[in-house]
């Protein structure tokens, strides 16, 4: 009887340990608050994105005893407790997950909310197009905010490389027609068009999108670009109609496609290839012959120069009438020359010339009379030599409108010419046509930093220059961003915003505009540009 009272006994206490262990297993557990993180954050793309969320547990919140992990569209992008990214998503609605595990039980909590990102590129902006790790890259600072640049973002944002190999220029064109228009950009891949709001791929203007447009179809080889520009046309009133029109210039294979818009009441737009009457390969340049007499100078020729680099000459592209290009045989040629740089002057019918074969430049001022006068010819006025270690092929140009001064960057030095003293009588350019050079700026640069390209804005206010600093590494192959910005005033040549350490090896550099201002000024003759 004793034993089984004893028996009895121990059960009682058995049971009651283990009942006693599973209610001290349940209160052990930690339960975690997640406070301060929003339902939904809302930030424009490429701006910084901060949350520091604040932890609260039953029994202990200290930040070493948990894991951490931030999801965006199922991607872990840190590991950290606090978020600090820069916003490089796709625009829109984007899930994403605080994932915090404790690391002596395993056991998770989860916060979920969401991203909705807005497109920071619709403003106006600094662009630069450069080469990074051997790939074209694009670089980004929004102007109407002071926003940090955005470094080499369209691969991360796009998911695809904006070009395999070199990157050579983009441009913008206002032009509302399909792949014409927002940014084009030449890389070692052909003409990619991107969309001017959201920077996004819009296609490629490759050999079949010029079959599918031309009319009559035209013989393509294999429509190798090697150069293209855009020009705005008239953007005035014509016998009580506005008449706005644009022109295209893509040079493939040697031969020229034109694409023109016009907006006269109808749009028209036409496309054709047309191959030079000397039957050789045009230089990948394109400029109006002159400009024309009204308004504020900015209406353009309906003749363009170009320049076949085979047989050394001058051609007169007509772009309205019938399209054609017609050969100028009064006109001297220049053998082995390439014509490297062309634009009007502020002298109606007139324009200038560069021309490099790679050992001498030459700077040609020339007359060129107005359709149907006579478009067959042509008269160089001035001409003079000009020494390489002066101005060569690598240079950048940039004109001032309405005056006769032309910007240059060679090396580590800008420099101003009037193309005046051409009749000085023949005074090229010199050395002491130099007006700031970058050790002039006292931004610490040595002798290996150089000017890689360079962009007057269209107020004529500022001279935006891009730097390298990466020696002969012109493919941008270091971790560490070498390509700099400096904007300049462009009277004084002070120095107004510098930009270290915020691109590739610059190739070319703009500002991408919201509006199509002729030179910044509205119709009422406001400026309208913030640079």
């Amino acid at each position: 009887m004793k034993s089984c009272i004893w028996m009895a006994f121990i059960a009682i206490v058995m049971v009651a340990c283990f009942e006693d262990k599973g209610n001290y297993d349940y209160h052990d557990i930690n339960q975690l608050t997640v406070g301060k993180v929003d339902s939904v954050y809302y930030c424009d793309q490429y701006d910084s994105l901060y949350i520091h969320p604040e932890l609260t547990g039953t029994l202990y919140s200290e930040d070493g005893r948990f894991e951490y992990e931030w999801t965006i569209n199922n991607k872990v992008i840190s590991n950290d407790k606090d978020l600090k990214i820069r916003v490089e998503i796709p625009l829109g609605r984007n899930s994403c997950k605080y994932i915090i595990t404790d690391k002596d039980l395993g056991t998770k909590t989860y916060y979920n909310f969401n991203l909705q990102v807005t497109s920071s590129t619709a403003s106006d902006a600094i662009m630069v197009l450069c080469n990074y790790k051997g790939k074209a890259e694009l670089s980004f600072k929004r102007l109407d905010r002071n926003a940090p640049f955005m470094e080499v973002f369209y691969e991360n944002v796009n998911g695809e490389v904006l070009g395999e190999g070199a990157a050579y220029k983009f441009e913008q064109n206002f032009s509302p027609f399909e792949r014409l228009g927002g940014i084009l950009v030449h890389t070692d891949d052909g003409l990619m068009a991107l969309d001017a709001t959201t920077i996004t791929p819009v296609g490629r203007l490759d050999g079949a999108y010029v079959y599918s447009k031309a009319v009559p179809k035209p013989q393509l080889g294999a429509y190798q670009v090697s150069g293209f520009a855009v020009w705005p046309g008239r953007n005035t009133e014509f016998f009580g109609m506005q008449w706005i029109d644009c022109y295209s210039f893509i040079v493939a294979d040697g031969n020229l496609t034109l694409f023109q818009y016009m907006n006269m009441g109808d749009v028209l737009f036409s496309c054709k290839v047309v191959e030079s009457p000397y039957g050789g390969a045009f230089s990948p340049v394109a400029y109006p012959s002159y400009r024309g007499a009204g308004g504020l100078g900015y209406d353009m020729a309906e003749e363009f120069n170009m320049f076949d680099e085979t047989a050394g000459r001058f051609v007169r592209c007509d772009v309205v009438a019938y399209r054609q290009a017609y050969a100028v045989d009064g006109l001297k040629a220049f053998p082995g020359y390439k014509l490297i740089y062309g634009n009007p002057v502020q002298e109606q019918y007139y324009s200038v010339a560069m021309l490099n074969n790679g050992v001498s430049s030459k700077l040609l001022y020339m007359k060129t009379p107005a359709f149907p006068s006579n478009i067959f010819s042509a008269e160089i006025v001035g001409e003079v030599d000009v020494a390489t270690n002066i101005l060569d092929a690598d240079c950048d140009f940039a004109m001032r409108s309405n005056t006769p001064f032309l910007f240059w960057a060679k090396g580590n030095k800008v420099y101003e010419y009037n193309v005046n003293n051409i009749f000085s009588p023949g005074v090229a350019p010199s050395a002491s046509n130099v007006v700031t050079s970058l050790d002039r700026l006292n931004l610490g640069y040595d002798a290996n930093a150089v000017i890689t390209c360079m962009y007057l804005t269209r107020s004529q206010k500022n001279l935006i220059l891009g730097v390298s600093r990466y020696g002969d590494d012109k493919e941008g192959n270091t971790d560490e961003l070498k390509g700099d910005v400096v904007v300049l005033d462009a009277n004084t040549y002070e120095v107004k915003d510098y930009y270290p350490g915020v691109t590739g090896y610059p190739v070319d550099i703009m500002v991408k505009y919201q509006e199509n201002y002729r030179g910044g000024l509205d119709e009422n003759g406001n400026m309208m540009d913030n640079i």
